[in-house]
């Protein structure tokens, strides 16, 4: 997928463009989201003189990021949707 983000950072860095990374595929932090974007991406934006670099938290236990899960399940099941049909790609 593009463009990457160490093309961003690269941009980013020629421009002295801060950036704050907000990880959406992520809902907790784990080992990719504090290695790869807290620590190596970290380092190269700071070598490529980006002037900030910085991570917004995933939604982890967010009160609101749990309502809306339980909005969803509870939509779901009033529907009578099964997770096959929930998920089904095509």
């Amino acid at each position: 997928m593009t463009p990457t983000t160490e093309d961003e950072l690269k941009k980013a860095g020629s421009q002295s463009t801060p950036v704050v990374v907000v990880p959406i595929s992520f809902v907790s932090e784990h080992s990719e989201t504090l290695v790869e974007l807290d620590i190596d991406y970290a380092k190269k934006a700071k070598t490529w003189g980006v002037p900030f670099y910085g991570r917004a938290p995933a939604l982890g236990d967010n009160p609101s990021y749990i309502k809306c899960l339980e909005n969803s399940v509870r939509r779901l099941v009033a529907e009578k949707i099964t997770l096959e049909q929930c998920c089904s790609v095509g």
